[in-house]
């Protein structure tokens, strides 16, 4: 990967979310796996309101 056409650009945060993003499209292509351009936070902001709303089914108690 060459990222030279950033030089001097390193406090930006813009042009560092786009270098993250273009190693993660490049790790996505050697791994043969998804990127999907969320942030962690958000991912588990969403499991956490999944795992609220899940509906028992069963009668096993709860952790």
């Amino acid at each position: 990967l060459d990222f030279t056409r950033f030089a001097g650009l390193s406090d930006d945060r813009y042009v560092l979310r786009s270098v993250t993003d273009e190693i993660m499209v490049a790790l996505q292509r050697i791994g043969g796996q998804r990127y999907d351009d969320v942030y962690a936070s958000t991912v588990k902001e969403r499991l956490e309101q999944a795992r609220n709303t899940e509906p028992v089914t069963s009668g096993a108690p709860l952790d």
